[in-house]
């Protein structure tokens, strides 16, 4: 990654993610928080292309950068005349990992700026988001684990709000995005979620909990 010192690509650059299809939340946030930084960074617009549900929901909950993604107007395609970066979104590539690790430290992170009106039934009172449905050794929590973490915040007299399985499922993701921004905060493990209450809730408030 270097500053851009050409004229012509600090208007514009096309950045490919291959393969285009992303489908974890998590990964699909990522992609996104990787553009917004890199556009800071470069001083530059950038026409992300790739394919993932709900994309357009994501980039706008970022309040810095210029990205626009599969630039409809241009059938998703690379805007002819300006350099196109093409990424393999294998996370364990050392060249994209490298590569977001050293934007993450040049380009600080802002929560976005909208207020978010949820439109589900919630409690009443103070309450928490929770997710423990993630996949992978280190992120799975025995049962009697997360109910003992719940519990904990329930005792802070929080309600508790899971969003995972076929609750989280029915849901539109702005949806999401408005309920954990209602919410005190946000505790669980790495995953989609996760990402999402980096989205919108301040640093302090996502409280992430892994299996040792």
């Amino acid at each position: 990654i270097k500053r851009c010192n050409s004229e012509r690509y600090c208007k514009m650059i096309n950045i490919e993610i291959s393969p285009v299809g992303i489908k974890q939340l998590g990964d699909r946030i990522i992609h996104c928080r990787f553009a917004h930084m890199f556009s800071v960074y470069n001083n530059v617009k950038v026409n992300l292309m790739f394919r993932g549900r709900e994309l357009q929901t994501i980039n706008d909950m970022f309040t810095y950068g210029d990205v626009i993604c599969n630039a409809d107007w241009n059938g998703g395609k690379a805007i002819e005349g300006y350099e196109t970066i093409h990424i393999n979104n294998n996370f364990l590539r050392p060249d994209f990992h490298d590569a977001f690790i050293r934007l993450v430290d040049e380009v600080p992170h802002t929560i976005t700026d909208k207020k978010l009106k949820p439109q589900s039934k919630l409690p009443s009172g103070p309450y928490i988001t929770t997710q423990w449905d993630a996949q992978g050794m280190w992120r799975e929590m025995p049962e009697e684990q997360i109910k003992e973490i719940e519990d904990w915040y329930k005792k802070q007299g929080y309600s508790i709000v899971r969003l995972s399985g076929n609750f989280a499922k029915s849901l539109p993701l702005d949806e999401i995005f408005a309920i954990i921004q209602g919410a005190e905060l946000h505790a669980g493990c790495d995953s989609g979620m996760m990402h999402a209450a980096r989205l919108v809730l301040p640093s302090e408030k996502v409280h992430m909990y892994i299996n040792l």
